[in-house]
């Protein structure tokens, strides 16, 4: 999952009303550095590796992308939020 996918998919949780988290399915053991914790839900074997799911606090997630200089977010009077990624990594 690119990471302006997994910030949409978060702000998508985050709209949701009542929303408890975004759930996310990585690699077993592939954890980025200083990515938030989450809420393991389950391990199951994928093709030829073990990928676990998480439910995510998709607030800190966010912080994470944007900290990280993997997503840029601003307001747009119109739109709402804007979520892009920086022009070094703009998807063509």
């Amino acid at each position: 999952m690119q990471p302006i996918e997994m910030a949409r998919e978060c702000a998508k949780a985050m709209a949701e009303p009542g929303y408890r988290g975004v759930i996310l399915t990585i690699p077993k053991w592939k954890m980025p550095p200083g990515f938030p914790r989450g809420e393991f839900l389950n391990e199951m074997p994928r093709a030829s590796q073990v990928v676990c799911t998480y439910n995510f606090n998709p607030q800190l997630v966010l912080a994470w992308l944007v900290q990280g200089g993997l997503i840029t977010m601003r307001r747009d009077g119109d739109r709402g939020l804007v979520i892009e990624a920086p022009s070094a990594f703009a998807e063509h």
